[in-house]
């Protein structure tokens, strides 16, 4: 049995190679631990390869790999041994080209018509920071950016359109620059983050979709069905939408475990992916909440929203399908300055070890 389940993990990495699948070093980092896990016939396990979670089924010596995404072709590959494989990368492999992206956050200075904006600086002053934390992620490696509206404090759940719009001129001026894949977030309003990607060519969007809270904001009550439909009707079918369902600022009302409504959340309103945060911006989501979460939902990939540092990355990574970080890029680790180019290399030097560590493009595996 051990054999057959050896050579079965490595005609599939074949598969993946061949077709150029993001494999790394191998496919199945953890095909070891598979073979010597004791399958049993008609018994199902579980790992992440190439960014696809598979489920393998045992039977009369006879071995099937299966997803369970939406977002994945179900066209069959075979594979010998009488196996029927189905495995394609997800929207959020082929988009960021690793199963565990690292984004980087762009903090825009506080916009036009906030109390903090800094109008001697006015829009120029906007950019040119803008342009400097982008030249430092794009040079450290990151995998993504996202700009973001977190100094436009005290927050809105219905953001003034001059904000969506000031936005919409800052990444505007840089589009030209930007040679990752690039996200946008307008606290805390979905509908004018879904717009802002349709404006700029964002290919993802962050934000607070389900569930209920009370909040420094007051109560808030986010509607995933409209947002995404507002996102159809705007043509951006392609638009990948990142579920932040532990809100920061805020408390759940909803008295479900938070893997339930992760869970709930990931067939009630199809999200691209999950993420779990702390409770304020910079702060760490408990890694057991990431755990939780992560088991709850093999399928759909989980990233931790805030607090990753430099020392908690390779932990981290361990467990979640990739991170978003902030402050600990910024000079002195403090949210509204600048991003230190020494801190984003360090962090995506430390990213990529965890990475090749875990496995193939980042993949973590788990029987």
């Amino acid at each position: 049995m051990t054999d057959l389940i050896m050579q079965f993990c490595a005609r599939v990495s074949s598969v993946c190679l061949h077709q150029q699948r993001p494999a790394g070093n191998s496919a199945f980092p953890k095909a070891a631990s598979l073979a010597k896990s004791g399958l049993k016939p008609d018994s199902t396990a579980r790992f992440q390869s190439c960014g696809i979670s598979v489920r393998f089924k045992t039977g009369q010596n006879r071995f099937m790999a299966e997803t369970a995404d939406r977002n994945r072709s179900n066209a069959p590959l075979h594979c010998g041994l009488g196996e029927e494989v189905r495995m394609c990368p997800s929207k959020f492999t082929t988009l960021f080209g690793t199963a565990k992206p690292v984004i980087g956050m762009i903090h825009l200075g506080a916009l036009p018509g906030t109390p903090l904006h800094d109008a001697d600086a006015g829009l120029e002053g906007l950019v040119s920071a803008a342009r400097a934390d982008l030249m430092a992620l794009s040079e450290a490696g990151f995998d993504a950016v996202m700009f973001g509206n977190e100094n436009d404090r005290p927050y809105e759940l219905s953001v003034d359109v001059a904000s969506t719009a000031t936005m919409a001129y800052v990444i505007g001026r840089l589009r030209a620059e930007i040679d990752l894949p690039f996200g946008v977030n307008v606290l805390w309003d979905p509908m004018a983050s879904v717009a802002l990607a349709a404006a700029t060519g964002a290919d993802f969007i962050r934000e607070i979709l389900t569930g209920q809270y009370a909040s420094d904001m007051g109560s808030w009550a986010p509607d995933a069905g409209k947002a995404m439909r507002y996102r159809d009707r705007l043509g951006r079918r392609d638009l990948l939408m990142l579920y932040n369902v532990s809100a920061e600022f805020a408390h759940s009302l909803d008295r479900r475990s938070l893997p339930d409504r992760a869970r709930s959340a990931v067939f009630s309103s199809i999200p691209d992916a999950v993420l779990v945060s702390g409770q304020i911006t910079g702060e760490a989501a408990p890694l057991q909440d990431l755990k939780a979460v992560k088991d709850a939902l093999p399928d759909t990939p989980v990233m931790a929203n805030t607090g990753v540092r430099l020392d908690t990355v390779a932990d981290v990574l361990t467990v979640a399908d990739g991170c978003i970080v902030g402050s600990a890029l910024k000079v002195d680790g403090i949210t509204w300055n600048p991003i230190d180019p020494v801190r984003a290399r360090d962090f995506m030097d430390r990213a990529r070890q965890s990475r090749a560590y875990t496995g193939a493009s980042g993949t973590q595996g788990s029987v």
